[in-house]
């Protein structure tokens, strides 16, 4: 008899996967389910045989999706986007490109500029042969497609597609070996993992075992009480307390298909119960393996058999365990299909043509090292100009000294770092992805940019914030470190500021990091002499100049010389007690005298508006201009490297003008400005906060006379260029000595921890609609050529999420969830949405983003993003007039928004949708619990072809109640 399952397991552990050659893969696709999804099974895979992966989340990325088409549930038309992903496809270089699945597909352009750029493009289908018809014509535009169906794959070739391989359905092999907690409350005897809206046959088989044996379900739509959706780690303990395991083959469109759920079942250890067909039969053995059935009075028979029969059941679970670890797993599913490409490739007559074939080969015939996982960690991803440059020059000098590096960025914004640097990275607030990374990192740096001090370390808890998931102060910049170590990698501060840091907490927690980093290196003499001053600090401290300086600029069109302009930066922070109007002066005076423009610079979003501010109202002969926000480096190198002078408060565009020959005065609204200056021997150009137009007026009058740096300063300059270059190339030496670590099998992270969706009295699984057959349509009302992104997520507990990409939409920017419900004509249903929005209530915020609720094109309400927080139940109610009903959830700006991250901000969350039958005689009537929902100074509903029952005394008093409640 074979071993135990977990024996097994413990075996599989053990094993090594090893592909014969590594590539570099950029993986775009969506984990619907989360860590659980086919998709993410695919992609774990693909890092369990040690390919280097990028992952490129359309959920977190909208942009690099045209969805214009409505296509939904694995149908197509979805348009990749490859310019969108240039950044990424630049920096990363990838050999492969895999579209996962969701209906993603290229144009011809798109698959042409994947081949200039050197990679294999890889199409994944796992909804065949349901969305065939949808896809068959658009294959061929993939250099190699796969498919999860045998019938379809049969298709394909009858209809002349060679470039077609058979990717069955399987599981990765972490998913078999995540570890989950035993919950003895998620005992049964049988259970199902899957949805069941409107499926008859489903109900039938699961009802009737009910009836003979304690039987549990999961998912919407099922008829049997505590029933409703798991994810993650419920799912997986779940599935591992349910002896039998019912699969149904049948698809939605009435094939008959094997399900992905099959490997998942028999992965966690269960009896495997399905209908008998031939390409089952080819993967389990029928009787020894998993178990036939032909109706669910047969199989509740067989059950009951079994579970007098243990023994019995315990050799099907072996055997049926055993052929998936050595048949089945995704790991095996790449390898075969990586083998079949090159087959092809070097056969008489490759699918992809004689001349693409010899590409192919070369392409696949370069294999790399084992990758060196590198976690760079710091305030990335937020836009701000300074946080970039260190970003650049600390990882730009890892991959230039480490060329086995696969650097990976522990991100402020993650999708953010990704789609400007073309990095890969994760958001450093999660603990649970953050411990994933840690687990498989050679060594993580801190910095640079960073600063150790004493602000909100109270807010944080002071040193207990380490251990409770602080994520603000020192307490979080601790975490990442903590786990990297604990896994066994290194740990390298890198370009840190200090202080003020006279708080004990502080100064303990900074004390641990000492003492677990393996080297420590901070950007000036203040910063290591308070390190060192602190009592039990355990080593040396080593200095380096900002790395700013270490990074490549680009080049000017015309060095050295003035476009008759002068670069202004100030930010918001502090702003006030410059004295706005001391400012504007000195620059009218300045402007005025020497007939020249003013550019303003941002070096942060929020600069923006700031400079606005100062700038309205200047009066002078030239020309007044604000680069955008998200102006490019070589747009902000060629404003600051060709301008008369440069007047700032941040430190870097100080930096980036002085590094460019130019002379630059600093507004020191922090000891860091006057200590750049003093660094430089410009004691002279920086000046307080409080400096009068007079003085100002003349120091920026003799910067501009002086025109270029003096020889002495751009020796300083090169010498600290030099100084921070080989700081870089220090660590990448000690990064290259570092062990190539590999996580452990089992990698997997657990789901953050969230609330489920609290769902009213009397609301029942069984009436819940499905939110993934929704779709989603962008566009803007004024502007029908403009491409408008969608940010969307969808969780199997908190609904779906969905709103503008755009963090400074336009005017007339929406998006769109559709729902088509399926009726016949004259039938009466009840449609009821949950609504929350994510905006804090904000009165001074309002006119920007709302949300609309529309049936069948007509919208019923309008809802400003920022004043109604709470729930908005909504309920519709509809006499149909054809084959279905369309209920649409539009968010839309109602203005030009600033760069304020309104997009994210103002998203939407769909909770949950239930659909009930109705008797009612008229043809549409709704309401809504929100007294905000479209109601005008009359109280009056807006765009509704009925008014809302809530009686305009009743929103009154609910009004005064919040104002009440609000005092």
């Amino acid at each position: 008899m074979l071993p135990p399952v977990e024996t097994q397991r413990e075996a599989l552990r053990r094993a090594a996967f090893e592909a014969p050659y590594r590539y570099r893969i950029l993986f775009v696709g969506r984990f619907a389910q989360g860590s659980t999804d086919v998709v993410a099974s695919l992609k774990r895979a693909l890092e369990a045989l040690g390919h280097r992966v990028f992952h490129v989340d359309t959920d977190r990325h909208g942009r690099v999706l045209d969805i214009s088409s409505g296509a939904a549930g694995g149908y197509v038309p979805i348009y990749l986007d490859v310019p969108a992903l240039r950044p990424m496809l630049d920096r990363f270089r990838p050999q492969v490109v895999v579209t996962g699945a969701g209906g993603i597909v290229v144009s011809a352009d798109a698959a042409h500029e994947v081949r200039e750029r050197g990679a294999v493009l890889v199409g994944v289908t796992l909804s065949d042969p349901d969305v065939q018809s949808s896809i068959i014509d658009h294959v061929t535009r993939f250099d190699y497609h796969t498919t999860n169906s045998a019938l379809a794959l049969q298709r394909y070739q009858q209809a002349g597609v060679t470039n077609t391989f058979l990717l069955p359905f399987g599981i990765d092999r972490d998913f078999v070996l995540r570890s989950v907690a035993p919950d003895p409350s998620l005992r049964a005897d049988v259970i199902c993992l899957g949805h069941a809206p409107g499926r008859v046959d489903r109900h039938e088989v699961m009802v009737a075992l009910a009836r003979r044996f304690h039987v549990r379900v999961y998912g919407t739509g099922w008829p049997i009480a505590g029933s409703g959706p798991v994810a993650g780690d419920k799912l997986l303990q779940a599935a591992r307390e349910g002896t039998f395991h019912v699969n149904f083959p049948a698809t939605r469109a009435g094939f008959t298909n094997v399900k992905c759920g099959v490997f998942e079942s028999v992965g966690a250890g269960a009896v495997l119960c399905t209908a008998e067909f031939d390409e089952m039969a080819r993967l389990f053995e029928y009787g020894a393996e998993i178990v036939a059935y032909r109706s669910a009075e047969d199989l509740g028979d067989t059950i009951a058999a079994l579970l007098a029969d243990p023994d019995a059941i315990e050799r099907i679970r072996r055997r049926a365990f055993r052929r998936l670890v050595t048949e089945h797993l995704y790991e095996h599913r790449w390898l075969n299909l990586f083998r079949e490409i090159k087959a092809d490739a070097e056969s008489e007559q490759p699918a992809v043509g004689a001349e693409r074939a010899a590409e192919v080969r070369e392409i696949l015939a370069a294999g790399n090292d084992p990758a060196r996982t590198v976690l760079v960690s710091g305030y990335f991803g937020a836009r701000n100009r300074g946080d970039d440059l260190l970003l650049e020059a600390v990882t730009r000098g890892i991959e230039a000294h480490v060329p086995d590096a696969h650097v990976v960025v522990a991100a402020a914004d993650a999708g953010a770092v990704e789609a400007e640097h073309g990095l890969p990275a994760f958001d450093r607030l999660d603990p649970y992805t953050s411990d994933t990374w840690a687990a498989r990192a050679t060594a993580v740096v801190l910095g640079p940019g960073g600063l150790w001090h004493d602000y909100e370390i109270q807010r944080a808890r002071g040193v207990a914030g380490i251990v409770t998931g602080a994520t603000s102060a020192l307490a979080h910049l601790v975490q990442l470190p903590t786990m990297t170590v604990a896994h066994g990698g290194e740990f390298h501060v890198f370009g840190m500021g200090v202080g003020p840091l006279i708080d004990h907490a502080a100064r303990a927690t900074v004390r641990l990091a000492g003492r677990l980093a393996d080297s420590v290196v901070v950007r000036d003499t203040a910063s290591r002499e308070l390190l060192e001053g602190i009592d039990g600090w355990p080593g040396a401290v080593e200095q380096a100049p900002d790395i700013a300086y270490a990074l490549r600029l680009p080049d000017l069109e015309a060095p050295g010389t003035s476009r008759g302009h002068l670069a202004v930066n100030v930010r918001p922070w502090k702003f006030e007690d410059v004295g706005i109007d001391r400012i504007r002066d000195a620059l009218a005076t300045i402007a005025g005298d020497r007939a020249l423009d003013i550019v303003g610079v941002p070096m942060r979003p929020a600069d923006k508006p700031a400079l606005e501010v100062l700038f309205d109202g200047l009066d002078i002969p030239g020309q007044v201009s604000v680069l955008p926000a998200g102006a490019t480096l070589d747009a902000v190198v060629d404003t600051l490297g060709t301008a008369a002078a440069v007047l700032s408060m941040r430190l870097h565009a100080n930096l980036l003008a002085h590094r460019l020959g130019r002379a630059a005065v600093g507004l020191a609204y922090d000891p860091k400005i006057a200590e750049h200056f003093a660094e430089l021997g410009r004691h002279d150009y920086v000046l307080p906060l409080s400096v009068s137009t007079t003085t100002l007026t003349k120091v920026l009058d003799s910067a501009i006379e002086e025109a270029e740096l003096s020889a002495e300063t751009r020796r300083t300059v090169a010498e600290l260029e030099r100084s921070a270059t080989a700081a870089v190339e220090t660590l990448g030496a000690r990064l290259s000595a570092a062990s190539v670590r590999v996580a452990a099998a089992g990698n997997i992270p657990p789901a953050p921890p969230q609330p489920s969706v609290l769902l009213p009295t009397g609301w029942a699984a069984a009436d819940l609609v499905d939110l993934a057959a929704g779709g989603f349509v962008t566009g803007n009302a004024d502007d029908p050529q403009r491409e408008v992104p969608v940010a969307k997520s969808l969780q199997p507990t908190r609904g779906l999420q969905v709103g503008l990409a755009d963090s400074a939409p336009r005017r007339g920017d929406y998006v769109a969830w559709r729902l088509d419900l399926p009726t016949r004509p004259g039938e009466g249903l009840r449609v009821e949405l949950l609504l929350e929005q994510r905006y804090k209530e904000r009165s001074n915020r309002r006119g920007r983003i709302a949300y609309e609720v529309l049936v069948d094109g007509n919208p019923l309400f309008r809802q400003d993003v920022a004043v109604w927080k709470p729930r908005n139940t909504v309920w519709i109610a509809r006499i149909a007039h054809g084959d279905r009903v369309r209920i649409e959830v539009r968010i839309v700006a109602l203005r030009d928004c600033e760069d304020w991250n309104w997009g994210p901000a103002a998203a939407t969350r769909i909770e949950a949708v239930r659909r009930l039958p109705w008797a009612g005689g008229e043809s549409l009537v709704w309401g809504a619990s929100s007294p905000m929902a479209g109601f005008d100074r009359r109280g009056r509903a807006s765009g509704s072809s009925r008014p809302n029952r809530t009686s305009a005394v009743v929103r009154w008093m609910r009004r005064l109640a919040r104002q009440v409640v609000g005092r």
